[in-house]
């Protein structure tokens, strides 16, 4: 394993609507999350410091995953104290893409507006 190397990238995103476009920015508040996410379930990555995927000493660790209500993520997501508790999204939608192009991914803005 290499030692991981953080990389800046600026103006990535400043095009997509929900950021170019003030009437779809103000709307990203934990009110029109939960409207739209509210009880669905997700998959929550914990850690206790917010670092996931790692190599500690000689081991290769992962966060623990849980399955919760979005609402609930909310909740110990504003939490500062004990765990980190984040939605990790990784870019399966390209993979699955590339190796079954007949298929559509839905984007997660699609999902959720």
């Amino acid at each position: 394993m290499a030692a991981s190397k953080p990389v800046i990238v600026t103006n990535a995103l400043s095009t997509w609507p929900a950021i170019a476009n003030p009437d779809l920015h103000a709307r990203w508040t934990d009110a029109y999350l939960l409207s739209k996410m509210g009880d669905r379930e997700v998959t929550v990555d914990v850690t206790p410091t917010g670092h996931g995927d790692k190599v500690v000493g000689d081991r290769f660790v992962t966060p623990d995953e849980q399955r919760m209500k979005f609402s609930d993520f909310l909740k110990v997501f504003r939490n500062e104290a004990g765990p980190v508790y984040y939605i990790q999204v990784v870019a399966l939608c390209y993979y699955v893409i590339s190796v079954l192009p007949t298929l559509k991914c839905t984007r997660l803005l699609d999902y959720v507006s």
